[in-house]
């Protein structure tokens, strides 16, 4: 599996401010096969935090966060009031738009099953880890140029900083692991 983002921006008709999520088009191969991403462009930021999700759980259903793997949309965050998921550092529910693509992706001891239609792959843990790391790296620079968000909505605050404190719990787990 190889994933890499080819183009990010924010949204150009809204202020930059306004703009919660990074959005953008990647690339993605399994078994050296090119996955076609439908919408072309996806939230990658939305995208970066399901993968680091997967590192601890499988991904066997559409939609189980609320959304795609690779959403087109993820423009609303509501803080996870849900007691269990909470304890699985689930603390955010991201919710877009009715498009997207998804994978199915299943733990097998230290190694990671990813299939698409008919391509399937079995990628190292340590591999897919490493994939995610520089994705969420790459997603994270974009923010810390534009960090600074006009949220007026208290809910829609609470979400976007679930969202973020969810990003870092992941992102830590995420470097310890890579170590």
């Amino acid at each position: 599996m190889n994933l890499r983002i080819i183009k990010s921006k924010w949204l150009n008709d809204i202020d930059i401010q306004s703009d919660y999520c990074l959005h953008g088009q990647v690339e993605l191969f399994i078994n050296k096969n090119k996955i076609a991403i439908y919408p072309q462009e996806i939230t990658l930021s939305s995208t970066g935090l399901f993968l680091m999700r997967i590192i601890k759980e499988n991904y066997e259903v559409a939609q189980k966060w609320g959304n795609y793997l690779f959403p087109c949309c993820g423009f609303t965050f509501y803080k996870n009031e849900e007691t269990e998921e909470v304890k699985k550092n689930i603390l955010v529910i991201n919710q877009g738009c009715c498009n997207g693509t998804d994978l199915f992706i299943k733990h097998i001891g230290s190694n990671l099953l990813i299939k698409y239609q008919d391509n399937e792959e079995i990628i190292s843990m340590e591999e897919y880890k490493k994939m995610v790391f520089e994705f969420v790296k790459t997603v994270e620079e974009k923010y810390k140029k534009n960090k600074k968000k006009n949220i007026k909505d208290r809910y829609e605050k609470e979400g976007y900083e679930a969202f973020w404190k969810e990003w870092y719990i992941r992102k830590n787990d995420l470097t310890i692991a890579s170590t």
